[in-house]
């Protein structure tokens, strides 16, 4: 996978070179990167503006929301398990559940082809 992907940049950077600076004079090439670098100048200025007028919106604002408890019947309700079951495995300390207990409860019965 370097290999690949050392392959892969080295193209790249020879493609750059053959585009770009391959028969051009020094002059040509400083307006060129002159270009090149004000437009990643006015992208990272739009930027930073963007995320300042988001901080000064936002800074005292809690925007996210937790979480609804679930209720044990609902939590049973919603996978087709009876309350004992989910109100045992909420007890627990820690929980080991197999693959074929895990597939059961989120395929509904289904089987894979």
């Amino acid at each position: 996978m370097p290999l690949l992907s050392f392959a892969a940049w080295f193209a790249g950077l020879s493609f750059i070179y053959q585009l770009l600076l391959q028969d051009l004079d020094v002059d040509r090439l400083w307006s060129i990167l002159a270009v090149y670098f004000s437009g990643i100048g006015v992208f990272t200025g739009t930027f930073l503006l963007w995320a300042f007028y988001s901080y000064l919106r936002f800074r005292n604002t809690e925007r996210r929301q937790f979480a609804p408890v679930v209720d044990t019947q609902t939590l049973a309700a919603s996978h087709g398990l009876d309350t004992s079951t989910v109100e045992n495995w909420r007890s627990e300390a820690s929980q080991v559940i197999s693959a074929e207990t895990l597939s059961r409860l989120f395929h509904d019965g289904e089987t894979d082809p």
